[in-house]
């Protein structure tokens, strides 16, 4: 979110992920890693956000790649997916997608699920705020939601949401 995150671990990966940047790490079946920050005099903010795999055992895993080719100013843009090479970002070892939101002021948005079998949504406001029915969420607010196929928000001022679509508890 800012400043920058240096990554090293055990497979030889070292890389800086700046603003606008996303990481994916599968630790499989084992690797060593650290994240800290880049400088000695700047506050670095990011999420580290952790996600049960679906399988087990299978090879240690890294990529990152720069996201803002992948968002699309007021749609609700697919980041991380479960499905590798569909040209939507990166992908993990799960039923999960991650999805941005980058929006403008009185941008009206549905978020249809991708997956009938799906928990619901996690929606994390990194910046702004949105009214969610009869809820204002602000910075840096979150909200699960579940038991339904969709879900409709109104950014109420310039602003960028995560949304977290999550697999049932396994």
């Amino acid at each position: 979110l800012r400043g920058g995150l240096e990554h090293r671990d055990s497979m030889g990966h070292v890389s800086v992920l700046h603003k606008g940047e996303v990481q994916v790490m599968s630790a499989g079946t084992g690797v060593h890693h650290s994240e800290s920050n880049l400088s000695k005099d700047e506050t670095t903010e990011f999420l580290q956000i952790w996600v049960f795999p679906n399988k087990q055992n299978v090879p240690p895993r890294y990529e990152n790649a720069v996201i803002s080719d992948l968002i699309r100013k007021n749609e609700i843009s697919e980041i991380v997916s479960p499905y590798p090479g569909n040209g939507k970002g990166l992908w993990i070892y799960q039923q999960a997608w991650f999805s941005i939101a980058d929006l403008d002021k009185d941008s009206l948005q549905l978020y249809k699920m991708k997956s009938k079998e799906s928990l619901g949504v996690y929606i994390f406001i990194i910046e702004g705020s949105i009214e969610l029915k009869d809820l204002t969420l602000k910075r840096r607010d979150g909200v699960g939601v579940y038991d339904t196929d969709e879900v409709e928000f109104k950014a109420t001022e310039k602003s960028r949401v995560l949304l977290i679509e999550v697999p049932p508890h396994q």
